[in-house]
């Protein structure tokens, strides 16, 4: 994790909850990230995992590449701040940067973890920008719960094209 001034940059397998006036930026491929922001206390958080596994092996209780160890430290950060029915969640990401016609890539596992993460805590999306073989920059603005999004495509040779 990356600290400026106002903004805190995410990397892949890390997760942030804090207040206004701070900003989370991140840059998504097959990851999935799950924005909260409660507007009423101008608090929230942003995880950004890389694998969807269900279990929580012994060795990785601590890391938040795993979207259940992310998604149950963000559920810890929410309830210490408000109730959860009072948070507004977002879902972000998951591409298939392979450009494959499965349902089984890895983009596709991380969206469907975070569905079923959402349904398990009786939570709602509020927004969803996922799939398709495009990668997104996200910024996540805590003093207004207002997500920015950039899409862009990335060719064969690594140049980047908006989508």
């Amino acid at each position: 994790m990356e600290y400026t001034n106002k903004e805190i940059i995410l990397h892949p397998g890390e997760l942030y909850f804090g207040a206004a006036p701070k900003r989370i930026r991140t840059v998504l491929g097959s990851c999935v990230a799950i924005s909260v922001w409660h507007p009423q206390l101008k608090v929230g958080g942003l995880c950004h995992y890389l694998i969807a596994t269900t279990g929580k092996p012994k060795e990785h209780l601590l890391d938040t590449k795993y979207a259940a160890v992310a998604g149950d430290q963000l559920i810890r950060h929410m309830t210490n701040h408000g109730r959860l029915d009072a948070y507004q969640v977002s879902i972000w990401g998951g591409g298939d940067m392979n450009r494959l016609p499965l349902t089984d890539t890895v983009g596709f596992q991380n969206i469907a973890f975070a569905r079923q993460w959402v349904e398990a805590h009786n939570l709602r999306v509020r927004h969803e920008d996922v799939g398709s073989d495009i990668c997104r920059t996200l910024i996540f603005d805590l003093a207004d719960g207002v997500c920015y999004l950039k899409k862009y495509r990335v060719d064969d040779n690594g140049h980047r094209y908006e989508h």
